[in-house]
């Protein structure tokens, strides 16, 4: 569970009871799952494993690592002095000093890393998608009582925003919030 109702309403003001609210922190955090896996610490994520065939000196990960289990390139399992890992987590680059020096990738490079968590990226997403799915009134278009008139978002519109949200989190937007 991302965010409990009670968390969730430091973040979100809403009249809906628990039980609904609940149910769209849920329906939520399925959307994140979906969109960039399930959910996983440091410590708990299971060793993500990627082939690259890359030249030059940068080897740009798929996922961010906090932490890199082996490195193989063609048949040699390089030494730790051999790379070093971006602060981001993000990319390896070849170090010509080292036990296996070489000033660039060559052939085949195997890296198994740990991945990094992501929980606040998911709370900050999961906020936005709950409060989206709040001011979504279905079958409603406009409302005016008095002076007072509001419009309301349309089902493409809603769609649209919840899929900006979910890109959002898959590119790493959210990823600044720890």
């Amino acid at each position: 569970m991302l965010l409990t109702v009670d968390e969730a309403r430091l973040h979100i003001t809403t009249p809906l009871g628990d039980d609904a609210l609940r149910l769209l922190l849920d329906a939520s955090e399925e959307a994140i799952a979906d969109q960039v896996g399930p959910l996983g610490s440091d410590d708990d994520q299971p060793a993500s494993v990627e082939h690259h065939a890359v030249s030059g000196d940068l080897l740009v990960l798929y996922g961010r690592a906090a932490s890199i289990t082996s490195v193989v390139e063609g048949t040699t399992t390089l030494a730790v002095d051999d790379y070093t890992l971006t602060p981001g987590g993000t990319a390896l680059r070849r170090l010509s000093t080292g036990t296996n020096q070489a000033q660039s990738w060559v052939g085949e490079v195997v890296v198994t890393y740990v991945p990094r968590g992501n929980i606040a990226s998911r709370q900050a997403a999961q906020v936005q998608l709950v409060n989206l799915y709040i001011v979504y009134r279905p079958g409603i278009s406009s409302q005016t009582i008095g002076p007072w008139s509001e419009v309301y978002s349309q089902m493409s519109t809603l769609l649209g925003q919840r899929q900006d949200v979910l890109s959002a989190i898959a590119g790493g937007a959210f990823e600044g919030i720890r």
